[in-house]
């Protein structure tokens, strides 16, 4: 070796240092084991977050690890309350694709902001709570309230269980009402409501937005839960469209790129002596070049299985000790959630899962019109 390059301060790194030494590992970045949050099978898990969270509450609760989930319903007679989707997070609140949602939300738990859901009727008659259209349908809008007044005290009453929140960072682009503020998990009339130009704006979060909303969706945990351990994570999936100048992934990396320096602020202004808040590269496993074709689906949207399974590898390694095979448990708020969804969707078109999905059935539909 020549002399020119002995101190060179890169000499001595490892592997995971180095991006060509990467395409060896089949996918592992090189994630260490968190010095300050490990999850044990003693621990409870809460999440929530955008629809790849949704990922990683299943392998959370096939894991051996304590999943705390409720069905998240009021009790009613006959077809008051109907399931229009999938249990697929800890309470039934749907996505929560950005931080303004998420804030929002926790206000709402911990009574600093006092707000009505927004309501709309669906093609059945049925009414639909705009803040988690696609989850549950009512009868009358006095039952979907008196729900949404349950879930509340149902978030409230898990979170100060739990040990663990995860977190799933999506968007920066949503809608907001004009008159209230208040921000929806995906556009009125694409699925759900009318759209009125008038009544709904555009909103693209800036960076400092993003900061706010996250340093204070925090400090609304803390309050309500000392002690809870939070983990963060940015969903490795594209926008499924943009309502901004740019093109697509134009936008998908603005937003994304936003999210992940918005995140590593907030990390580095946490105080050591607070309950640990860690973040999770879920996003940069999925997006590694060397095997980003593996990770996706062929739609080039969808995360593949393979790469799920990637994400949890590492994640297992990252904060898991000790699991065993245990079930995932309820903590009996109501009822058991159910397993699969009764026969009464709307059209075909409307995903009843993931929110997002339904500007492109919207748009899909249109063409079929045009």
């Amino acid at each position: 070796m020549s002399n020119a390059y002995l101190t060179c301060p890169y000499n001595d790194l490892p592997d995971r240092a180095f991006f060509k030494k990467l395409g060896d590992r089949n996918g592992d970045i090189g994630v260490e084991p968190d010095p300050n949050l490990s999850i044990g099978p003693d621990d409870k898990i809460i999440s929530a977050g955008s629809c790849f969270a949704a990922r990683i509450a299943t392998f959370i609760r096939s894991s051996g690890l304590t999943y705390l989930f409720s069905d998240d319903r009021i009790s009613s007679d006959g077809d008051d309350v109907r399931e229009e989707s999938p249990a697929i997070f800890s309470l039934r609140y749907g996505n929560i694709y950005t931080t303004r949602h998420l804030v929002q939300l926790l206000r709402r738990v911990t009574g600093k902001q006092i707000i009505n859901p927004p309501v709309a009727r669906d093609e059945n008659g049925r009414y639909r709570n705009l803040f988690r259209p696609s989850v549950l349908s009512y009868k009358s809008e006095d039952v979907l309230r008196a729900d949404d007044d349950a879930h509340l005290v149902n978030i409230k009453t898990m979170l100060e269980r739990a040990t663990v929140f995860t977190f799933t960072l999506g968007l920066t682009e949503q809608w907001i009402d004009n008159e209230t503020e208040i921000t929806f998990p995906s556009a009125p009339g694409c699925g759900f409501g009318e759209f009125d130009p008038s009544q709904h704006t555009f909103h693209n979060s800036t960076q400092s937005e993003v900061r706010q909303e996250l340093r204070e969706s925090i400090d609304l945990l803390r309050e309500v839960n000392p002690d809870l351990s939070i983990i963060l994570t940015l969903s490795p999936v594209p926008l499924v469209a943009t309502f901004t100048s740019a093109s697509a992934v134009e936008a998908t990396f603005y937003s994304k790129s936003l999210l992940r320096q918005a995140i590593a602020d907030v990390l580095s202004e946490m105080p050591e002596s607070a309950s640990p808040l860690a973040y999770f590269p879920s996003y940069e496993i999925v997006m590694n070049p060397h095997f980003i074709s593996e990770n996706f689906a062929p739609d080039m949207r969808s995360i593949s299985e393979v790469g799920v399974e990637r994400v949890m590898k590492q994640f297992r390694r990252r904060f898991v000790r000790g699991a065993v095979e245990e079930p995932a448990i309820s903590i009996g708020l109501v009822a058991q959630p159910s397993v699969a969804v009764a026969d009464n969707k709307l059209s075909a078109g409307v995903d009843p899962v993931c929110e997002e999905e339904n500007i492109w059935n919207a748009y899909l539909a249109k063409q079929e019109v045009d």
